[in-house]
């Protein structure tokens, strides 16, 4: 009977461990590359946390910079215009914090009604991280960005996880086309879309 009780009880915990993993906002992280559950950013919310609940998880940036006012000291959370904060993750990776007044790429609705919160965490490998082989399953729909100084790939599911690749090589070589850029975690569609509705009434 013990034996029983012991087996119900792994396979409750077992079933826990698999519920608790579904329930991950970003459910399709590539294999190799999940990083969300053990994350020390796992608590931050895009459009719910806020500057100070960054901090509370992080810690205090590596660096803090206004990108509105890039060659000047940081003026404090409360009066930077476009802040992003930089944080050391380990030999590999690096963290770019950026909040929705960071963004003038985001929907002018979220800036309009939430603009001191998180908008998204982007995930930046500091050695060549090649994508060449990789197959993004198909919850994965592919938008080509270009942008002043590179172009790549942009891999996104919906749910605010996006794998950005590069289709050419980088100003300074540093990197080259199939090589990847960052791995965004940010809001859903559906999140900004229901902030966005809302605006609209």
């Amino acid at each position: 009977m013990k034996r029983l009780s012991f087996l119900v009880f792994l396979a409750a915990a077992g079933l826990s461990s698999v519920l608790a993993e579904d329930k991950s906002p970003y459910p399709n992280e590539l294999e190799g590359y999940r990083f969300f559950q053990t994350a020390r950013w796992k608590s931050l919310t895009p459009l719910v946390s806020t500057m100070a609940d960054v901090r509370k998880a992080l810690g205090e940036p590596a660096e803090a910079k206004d990108i509105a006012h890039y060659g000047e000291p940081y003026p404090g959370d409360a009066a930077a215009t476009q802040p992003i904060f930089t944080y050391d993750v380990d030999d590999n990776w690096y963290l770019i914090v950026y909040f929705v007044k960071s963004d003038l790429s985001d929907p002018k609705e979220l800036r309009a009604r939430v603009p001191d919160l998180l908008y998204q965490i982007a995930l930046i490998p500091r050695r060549k991280v090649s994508f060449k082989e990789v197959v993004f399953p198909g919850a994965f729909k592919k938008r080509n960005v270009t942008a002043a100084d590179a172009a790549w790939d942009s891999y996104g599911d919906g749910s605010g996880l996006v794998y950005e690749v590069y289709t050419c090589s980088t100003m300074h070589g540093k990197r080259e086309p199939g090589d990847l850029n960052r791995i965004n975690y940010g809001p859903s569609d559906e999140a900004v879309r229901k902030i966005v509705e809302s605006s609209d009434k």
